[in-house]
């Protein structure tokens, strides 16, 4: 019992740790922004993600900091590869992911479009096709893209595509920005809620990786809670409380 009681009190100060670096975790972030951009100013910001929900679930720390730094004149665009209909809930997911984005960037007012690509893990895109799809709706010379890693979060296929399928754009917008959001490895590195956050906020660093506040974490969360209803089972709830992803997002160029 003991040992318990030392780890929640652990956990406690922490926590108020946490509450405490509003501060400091801000200074962080404008810092990861300048390291990501690095001078350059993109004509635009595009997300690539595989279903509705992924923005939230997955990348909410970077949307809610490109909503408060990125320059007003840059357009933000949000490409949900499928309409997560592998239950039968596309239609309703594709208008949930639209809710979403305007709570979560209420200043950029986001483009969002929801491509016909099947969902499922054992959907193979055709990659040429989905990166086509991408190079008929993005038309500006400089586009920055964000999406996932290789890994994929948790190895699911379409997260890898959506990869592959940025990863194609190389060629065709040459003095584009390209970044994926880097998959922890490990289960503690997946589920160990704000402490990331807390280290990233009190550290100096070349990496880019935004990291929301306690303010900034419940308003996303809320936006889960109110937009996408359809998602919201058990275990969703148990995401928000553990998951790094949803404190803290370690983007790296490509």
């Amino acid at each position: 019992m003991s040992r318990l009681s030392n780890a929640l009190k652990l956990v406690f100060l922490l926590f108020i740790a946490y509450l405490g670096s509003s501060g400091l975790i801000q200074k962080s972030n404008t810092a990861a922004y300048v390291q990501m951009f690095n001078g350059t100013i993109p004509t635009s910001v595009n997300l690539v993600i595989a279903h509705p929900d992924d923005e939230v679930m997955f990348f909410a720390p970077t949307l809610m900091q490109l909503d408060a730094l990125l320059d007003s004149g840059v357009p933000v665009r949000v490409f949900s590869m499928t309409n997560g209909g592998a239950d039968g809930l596309g239609g309703i997911r594709a208008h949930e992911l639209q809710e979403s984005i305007e709570l979560l960037m209420r200043r950029k007012h986001p483009l969002v479009k929801v491509l016909d690509f099947a969902d499922g893990m054992q959907e193979k895109w055709d990659l040429t096709a989905t990166a086509n799809s991408l190079k008929s709706l993005v038309t500006d010379t400089i586009p920055a893209f964000i999406t996932f890693d290789d890994r994929g979060i948790s190895n699911h296929v379409n997260h890898i595509s959506c990869y592959y399928t940025v990863k194609q754009l190389r060629g065709h917008y040459s003095k584009g920005l390209y970044f994926r959001l880097l998959s922890k490895q490990w289960f503690l590195q997946k589920y160990t809620a704000f402490v990331p956050a807390l280290l990233y906020g009190h550290k100096s660093s070349q990496e880019i990786v935004f990291v929301s506040d306690f303010k900034t974490y419940l308003l996303s969360f809320a936006t889960m809670l109110n937009a996408h209803v359809s998602q919201m089972v058990w275990f969703r709830y148990g995401w928000w409380m553990f998951s790094n992803y949803v404190y803290a997002n370690e983007l790296q160029q490509f």
